[in-house]
């Protein structure tokens, strides 16, 4: 299969003459995360109760394991 490019319309563009430093990109990253709003206290508070339950999860999904491997008959 052949795919065949376009050819390019125009040259790239020749910088000015008094072209000393390149533009300046500024990142934009998205939203304010400094506001001191009332919910900004409850963000802690979540994720630490993620983490618990996080944390609950793989200890109880140990033990069934555990669990099972006494209850099966296999050895």
């Amino acid at each position: 299969m052949i795919v065949r490019t376009p050819a390019g319309t125009l040259p790239p563009p020749t910088p000015p003459s008094d072209f000393v430093h390149p533009p300046i990109i500024v990142p934009v990253t998205g939203a304010e995360m400094t506001s001191a709003t009332a919910s900004a206290r409850f963000i802690p508070i979540f994720l630490n109760l993620g983490i618990g339950l996080l944390g609950i999860g793989l200890v109880t999904s140990g033990l069934a394991r555990r669990l099972r491997r006494e209850d099966d008959p296999q050895e």
